[in-house]
């Protein structure tokens, strides 16, 4: 009995996740093909470090909410490298800094 529980837990959270998600989505069409973070245009495919995430802006272990004010796309790599850190210290971040150029050097290429 008790894997069966443990099994519809976990589509629960992913039946959650994906309809946190299309609520996000539906909330803003415009900025759902880049990430909020970075700018990077998300990837068709479902992986690699631009596929769409959904991330949390202020944590859940800091006290986020999952209303849709606190929800925002990022991309996977933005996503992963943001943990539980505020998103003011994120946003001030070397690594952003470098990643934000990296992206305009892509959308731009020169000659």
């Amino acid at each position: 009995m008790r894997p069966l529980r443990h099994r519809w837990r976990a589509a629960r959270a992913a039946l959650r996740a994906w309809r946190r998600a299309r609520r996000v989505a539906a909330r803003n069409r415009a900025s759902a093909t880049t990430c909020f973070y970075c700018g990077v245009r998300f990837a068709g495919h479902g992986h690699g470090p631009d596929h769409r995430t959904v991330d949390h802006r202020i944590p859940r272990s800091r006290g986020g909410s999952e209303g849709l004010s606190n929800l925002v796309f990022a991309c996977y790599s933005c996503n992963q490298r943001k943990r539980d850190r505020p998103e003011d210290d994120f946003m001030g971040s070397d690594w952003l800094a470098r990643r934000r150029s990296d992206v305009a050097d892509r959308s731009h290429p020169t000659g």
